[in-house]
């Protein structure tokens, strides 16, 4: 029978040489090893939550989103927790593209699912789950129309009294307009953003923008239109015939004098003004007279005519004849 030194002996031959040298270091080796181990597994196996992650969603060329408002995820991360130590939504990623065969042809709404593969989380990370995980995008159809180009004035300040706008010619009359069929439909003209008139009293040309609605849904080419403007002077001047006269006399200063207009009492009066009140005066706005309440003796006086009106922006351009003979003598004389 063996004896147990002999068989210890044959039990330590069978061990591999790599286990009997420096197997002292070697323990000391594989101790510390599974010390960094059970650090590093109570490090990993952890999880948090990234909340207002915002969506990055990219349409195809044959859609558009007609609204912008922005979506936003809660997102479940496991991994180590030194590196999502501090780990905000500016650190992860969502990007989301528009499947063109998803969408059902003449519905507005497209239902768009955000998996873990389209989620980009920093290395040493995973995502585990998104919430919410589905929206419903409005969306439409991207169509393109040709509309007529429309000028916008400025009112304040607008032209100096006395001038307007004449003719204006836009190049180019038209541009296209892309965007939601939805939108697009409702569209026929576009107009330009304000073009200023301040101080203006010659014709000129202004490179103007177009006043496009904010929204992302639309877009215009070109954006920019060449706005070429007469302005005219908006004064018209008018000629009232047969006007009569009349005649202011100080009759409390000698009320023994009597007159007599001895020439035609009637005049002819030119005026001039702004186009639409010239157009609607009439022959009583008018009072052209003669004051002879200065002469207090008996005589023959040519005496200038005046007129007053009480329109404003009317000025009196001629009266003919500018004067009037008047005749004044005593009361008693034959």
């Amino acid at each position: 029978m063996p004896s147990s030194r002999s068989f210890r002996k044959k039990l330590w031959d069978r061990v591999p040489m790599f286990f009997k040298t420096d197997i002292w270091r070697k323990l000391a080796a594989l101790f510390l090893a599974a010390l960094i181990y059970g650090s590093v597994r109570n490090k990993v196996d952890s999880h948090i939550y990234i909340k207002d992650v915002p969506v990055r969603i990219t349409m195809p060329d044959n859609l558009v989103q007609i609204d912008d408002a922005p979506r936003f995820v809660t997102v479940k991360l496991n991994g180590s927790k030194m590196i999502m130590q501090g780990m905000t939504e500016n650190d992860i990623s969502v990007d989301v593209k528009v499947q063109p065969s998803l969408y059902k042809s003449g519905s507005n709404l497209y239902p768009l699912t955000i998996s873990l593969k389209d989620i980009k989380t920093p290395f040493g990370t995973n995502p585990v789950s998104v919430t919410p995980s589905k929206f419903n995008l409005a969306v439409n159809p991207l169509i393109s129309k040709i509309v007529e180009v429309t000028p916008e004035f400025e009112s304040k300040p607008g032209l100096p009294e006395g001038y307007a706008i004449g003719k204006v010619v836009l190049n180019p009359q038209k541009v296209r307009i892309e965007g939601a069929s939805s939108i697009l439909r409702g569209i026929s003209y576009i107009k330009t953003k304000p073009i200023p008139l301040g101080g203006i009293t010659q014709n000129f040309d202004y490179m103007v923008d177009l006043a496009l609605d904010k929204s992302p849904a639309l877009t215009v080419s070109p954006q920019t239109v060449m706005v070429q403007v007469d302005v005219i002077r908006s004064h018209e001047q008018r000629r009232f015939s047969a006007v009569p006269v009349r005649v202011l006399a100080n009759s409390s200063g000698n009320p023994g004098l009597k007159y007599e207009i001895v020439s035609s009492p009637n005049v002819e009066i030119t005026v001039s003004g702004l186009k639409n009140r010239i157009e609607t005066m009439r022959k009583d706005d008018l009072q052209p007279y003669v004051d002879i309440s200065q002469f207090n003796k008996p005589g023959l006086y040519n005496v200038s005519v005046k007129c007053w009106s009480d329109r404003d922006g009317v000025s009196i351009r001629n009266i003919h004849p500018d004067t009037i003979s008047v005749k004044i003598e005593n009361s008693a004389a034959k």
